[in-house]
């Protein structure tokens, strides 16, 4: 597992610990599972691991408490979460993960599921999982991103179908990635890499002029990039080789 940031914290104000009002927090210390459901607001949500065995969970930079088999407390142990399930519900959403090599959180998986909304971010920075699947079929203008993390099997990305018209955002930066799956949509949509291994690519851009953007330092073993049916997509050269790239301009 690569890991490039060195030890780095992030910190926040001391903010009042309250209860959940606006998303339910629940963990099962048991199974690992830690469940995270949103509301038809917009929800900013946040998981901080700095050390210490905590992570804390932030909405709209507000500190709650998680249900821990159905108490209340203020912080979840970051090496017991072994998966983590957000369904945020409608609204404008946004999920981060922050946490950095001794601290980072190692879950098995990361299922997070946007509902109806416009520019909603998922960021995830994490250290090694083995699936992580992002469904955002129903929102439109979507930026999905993963740093420096590890992902032994699978990410799965679904911007929905190609009746959507959005234009969304893809990008992967310092990360290792056995396998990556994608379907972008309709809409003039992004992929960027920088800093990426990825082992094999399975990947449907959809219609729209799409692109595919390298930023250096970026290696793809193997698999198929379909450009979909826009007239004026485009993948550079340096990530050809071993990539069969389908309607596609060649930069």
């Amino acid at each position: 597992m690569r890991k490039r940031n060195g030890n780095r914290a992030v910190q926040f104000e001391a903010l009042e610990n309250r209860e959940l009002m606006a998303v339910d927090v629940n963990f099962n210390s048991g199974t690992g599972a830690l469940n995270i459901r949103g509301t038809a607001g917009d929800e900013h949500i946040i998981l901080v691991s700095n050390g210490g065995n905590k992570t804390e969970v932030f909405l709209n930079w507000n500190k709650v408490s998680a249900r821990v088999n159905g108490v209340l407390q203020e912080s979840l142990p970051t090496n017991g979460i072994r998966s983590i399930t957000a369904n945020l519900g409608g609204g404008r959403d946004e999920f981060h993960s922050w946490g950095y090599d001794a601290n980072a959180l190692n879950p098995n998986s990361v299922d997070i599921v946007l509902g109806r909304g416009v520019n909603q971010r998922v960021n995830i920075d994490m250290g090694e999982v083995r699936n992580i699947r992002v469904d955002a079929r129903g929102a439109v203008a979507t930026t999905v991103t993963l740093s420096n993390t590890s992902v032994t099997d699978r990410i799965f990305v679904n911007m929905g179908g190609d009746g959507s018209v959005s234009n969304d955002w893809l990008i992967l930066n310092g990360s290792d990635i056995k396998t990556l799956e994608a379907s972008m949509g309709g809409g003039n949509d992004t992929i960027r890499l920088e800093n990426t291994s990825i082992q094999n690519v399975n990947v449907l851009m959809g219609a729209g002029n799409d692109s595919v953007q390298d930023w250096g330092n970026n290696s793809i073993r193997a698999g198929v990039i379909d450009g979909g049916s826009g007239t004026e997509d485009s993948m550079p050269d340096s990530l050809r080789r071993r990539v069969r790239a389908v309607g596609f301009e060649r930069k």
